[in-house]
């Protein structure tokens, strides 16, 4: 018996339970009831988290659990699948979506094996509806399909050296929201101020139905009527106290089922208290949908009363809001998903914000992605005004208007618009960053989008401008960014930059700066890796914005974060990270966070030690040159026979290769120590470029438009920062070459009469290599001829080409005189293979990368 009673209870707990809630998973109990009502504050809805244990497969196929949200590095696609529960009392009764506060890239939705369809998301909100007819059964299988985005959007991402890590998952919680059969889908709402005592607020409502024969029935059982009488309500009441201080009284409108209308409210505050950084106070809008005395939906949002005003001061133009001059004083944001998605995101959020706070910064700029929704709420609680760039970062003018594309960065930017707008800390979105408008496509891309954006009032509207470009348009834009050239190195140049761009642009200005360090270099600021360096070149360029007049700055970044691409600056510590923040990924400030909270605070910056400059000179270079050169003196002291065949190989190349057809006695040992010393030399040559130039972010470009491979490049990065070891890497690398070289003539000898060895097209291969032995001299010495001018580094790049080129030439000479066969056929047939290896390589790089875009668009930047 008292089995059987404990047996009952247990069913009947489950029952109810399930009446309860709809979901197996239950509420989200991580959240509380505030934090919940930062993601939706409704009275009429329910919100379920979909957070929790879920299955994931790559291939559909082999299941494995996980616990979501989270995310995938290095994957194209991966399913997640799970039961989810509905009641059945509450089928017919209400209309249930999906909210996603952020997916990585693309979600294709799955419910019962139904088609829901395929959403861009690249981490910004969705909100999806689920049909009616879907929902038929109380349990339902959700499944997703989180797609890496197609090829053309992605590859226009990795091409960005900077851009964040690219990941495939869902970064954020994601919930199931129970609603009415009518309900408000989104809404919007302008401002316009009647003198200071008075704004008045026009709210823009879109609202949906379904089937409203049920809510029509609840007065009246017996009503057939298929459209009904609804009236909606707008009114703002005080954060605080609940206190009502303005209605728009109701409006009547009539609806049928499964349908979409627009309904229009307006109200107005008398002697509201403003919205700004130093006083964020907030008023709550509440927008209720009432039929026969009864609320039907209703939707509470925080808002918040800012005035702007465009004026001109010193030296260029800026805003003022609530009537008083506001400089901006933000920081660069990435989401470190490594960060972020363990542990409580809800507490690290406000970590963040309260570190930013303190800063004394009052902006945000989120690059990459969107923030989490949750950051956005607090930052209308903060003070913090929000600016949320689109992924649009040096693409070609070729490419970011095809029509995938220009529909994929709308789509965005609606979402984002949408879902952020009636926050008052949300500032604007950015279209782009380093565009060239010399392109017709990109003006006809910025128009397109700047016309969708402006239907969402009190948004502003910006682009991001590389320092040294002379030739943009500023209409259609509230103002401008302007990004540091990081190849700018005197601060004359950079002053008279910013002079000419506050006299071209006519619109405010705000200057955005930043530089990667090493975080273990204290070698003070004339070591330009150093985190002196770094406070030091903030320090600078914040006095000559101010100098110049700009409208305020920008600092990149506020935490270090991953890269997508490898990085020739970090090399040495993880290429994959970019240490630009000044603060670390534990969130442990650097002395660019107390220079620029100094600065921003108008208080005395710290004393930043200069150290000195040491110019370190691997001796390797000039050990391994003089190496080259005793081993080639002692091939030439020792061997008199070797001399002249040395002589003869370079001032009478036809006699000396009609020698080796005559299979004249040439050392093969001798010429393996000589192929060691071309090697060496080459091996010295291509170390030091990767030295000199791995700090140079040009030099990055050229990298990654010649070995597109991430993998390649991070190797070349991180074996650039030691000499010693990649001089014999190279030089193994290079002597492989040449034997491989000597494979293939090897193999295309037995289409010609004479009998030709392995060991004779080896030699043929290393004597075609003796120009090398002119570079000698300089290789010993060329990491500081390298340092004393600019002019002699171009020239011996310049020659030491011209001596591959004529390397080459040699060979194809040796190939006609040792082969026997007519120099027009040989000519030819390199002509020709080297013209279907050039045609094959590139054709492979055009399809999969755009390389003729991207280098007509670094040719035409740099």
């Amino acid at each position: 018996m008292k089995y059987c009673t404990t047996c009952f209870l247990l069913i009947l707990f489950i029952q109810i339970f399930c009446v309860i809630s709809p979901l197996e998973s239950g509420v989200y109990s991580s959240l509380t009831d505030e934090q919940k009502k930062l993601i939706m504050n409704s009275s009429t809805r329910a919100i379920f988290s979909l957070s929790g244990e879920w299955e994931y497969s790559f291939d559909g196929n082999e299941w494995n659990a996980k616990i979501l949200p989270d995310i995938f590095y290095n994957t194209s696609k991966v399913i997640f699948r799970k039961i989810v529960r509905v009641d059945s009392k509450l089928m017919g009764n209400y209309v249930w979506h999906l909210y996603f506060l952020g997916v990585s890239e693309e979600v294709e939705i799955f419910w019962n094996d139904q088609f829901l369809g395929k959403y861009v998301s690249e981490g910004s909100p969705l909100w999806i509806t689920i049909p009616r007819r879907m929902v038929v059964s109380e349990r339902n299988e959700l499944r997703l399909v989180v797609n890496s985005s197609e090829s053309l959007a992605r590859l226009v991402k990795r091409q960005y050296q900077y851009y964040r890590k690219i990941v495939t998952g869902i970064h954020w919680d994601f919930f199931l929201v129970r609603s009415p059969q009518i309900w408000i889908n989104y809404f919007t709402y302008s401002l316009k101020f009647d003198g200071p005592n008075r704004v008045n607020i026009f709210t823009r409502l879109n609202i949906n139905s379904f089937e409203i024969e049920n809510i029509l029935s609840r007065g009246n059982p017996n009503a057939t009527a298929s459209k009904g009488s609804f009236n909606c309500e707008a009114s703002i009441r005080m954060k605080e106290t609940n206190q009502i201080v303005a209605t728009s009284g109701k409006q009547n409108f009539e609806i049928s089922s499964f349908r979409n209308i627009n309904q229009e409210l307006s109200l107005g505050v008398l002697n509201p208290i403003f919205w700004d950084v130093d006083n964020p106070k907030l008023y709550e809008l509440v927008l209720r949908i009432e039929h026969n005395g009864e609320i039907i939906d209703e939707i509470v949002s925080d808002v918040g009363f800012s005035r702007w005003d465009m004026v001109k001061v010193k030296g260029g133009y800026g805003w003022l809001l609530n009537g008083k001059p506001f400089v901006v004083k933000g920081v660069d944001f990435v989401d470190d998903y490594d960060y972020y998605n363990f542990g409580n995101t809800f507490k690290k959020f406000q970590q963040d914000l309260a570190l930013i706070k303190s800063l004394g910064a009052n902006a945000i700029r989120f690059k990459y992605a969107p923030p989490n929704p949750i950051v956005v709420k607090l930052c209308n609680v903060y003070g913090i005004f929000v600016l949320i760039d689109l992924p649009v970062y040096n693409i070609p003018g070729g490419l970011v208007k095809r029509y995938d594309l220009f529909v994929r960065f709308q789509t965005i930017a609606t979402n984002i618009a949408r879902h952020f707008n009636p926050n008052p800390s949300f500032l604007g979105v950015g279209l782009g960053e380093g565009l060239l408008e010399q392109s017709s496509n990109i003006q006809d891309y910025f128009d397109g989008l700047a016309k969708k954006l402006r239907h969402f009032d009190r948004l502003f509207i910006y682009k991001t401008v590389i320092l040294d470009d002379h030739n943009y348009s500023v209409s259609n834009f509230d103002f401008i960014i302007l990004k540091d050239n990081l190849r700018f190195q005197s601060l004359d140049k950079i002053s008279s930059e910013l002079v000419f761009h506050t006299s071209y642009s006519l619109k405010p200005l705000v200057y955005n700066f930043g530089t990667v360090i090493n975080p273990d270099n204290r070698n003070g600021y004339n070591d330009k890796l150093s985190l002196e360096y770094q406070a030091y070149s903030f320090l600078q360029r914040y006095y000559l914005s101010v100098n110049a007049g700009l409208w305020g700055t920008i600092c990149w970044s506020f935490a270090d974060y991953f890269t997508e691409n490898p990085l020739s600056k970090t090399g040495q510590i993880n290429p994959f990270v970019c240490y630009s923040g000044i603060v670390d990924v534990r969130r442990q400030p650097r002395l660019a966070y107390n220079t620029i909270k100094a600065l921003f605070n108008n208080e005395e910056p710290p004393v930043i030690n200069p150290g000195t400059v040491e110019n370190v000179f691997p001796v390797a270079y000039i050990a391994i040159g003089l190496v080259s050169a005793i081993i080639l003196g002692f091939l030439l002291y020792r061997s008199r026979r070797f001399r002249e065949y040395f002589m003869r190989s370079a001032f009478r190349s036809y006699n000396f290769f009609a020698d080796l057809r005559d299979r004249r006695i040439i050392s093969g040992v001798q010429t393996s120590f000589l192929g060691i010393v071309f090697a060496l030399i080459v091996g010295i040559y291509i170390s030091t470029i990767l030295n000199y130039y791995k700090m140079d972010d040009s030099f990055q470009l050229i990298l990654s438009i010649i070995f597109p491979y991430i993998f390649v490049r991070e190797w070349l990065y991180r074996i650039s920062w030691f000499p010693e070891a990649s001089i014999f890497v190279f030089s193994a690398i290079f002597y492989v070459k040449m034997l491989l070289l000597a494979l293939l003539l090897r193999i295309l000898s037995v289409f010609v009469r004479n009998k030709i060895a392995f060991s004779d097209t080896f030699k043929m291969v290393i004597w075609g290599c003796l120009p090398l032995i002119l570079f000698l001299p300089v290789s010993i010495f060329i990491n500081r001829v390298f340092s004393i001018s600019v002019l002699l580094t171009y020239f011996f790049n310049l020659f030491f080409i011209v001596l591959i080129l004529w390397c080459l030439l040699r060979i194809v000479k040796a190939t006609w005189i040792v082969f026997d066969v007519s120099s027009t056929k040989v000519l030819l047939w390199a002509a020709v293979i080297i013209a279907i290896v050039i045609f094959s390589i590139f054709t492979y790089y055009q399809y999969t990368y755009n390389i003729i875009d991207y280098v007509g668009y670094y040719l035409e930047r740099y």
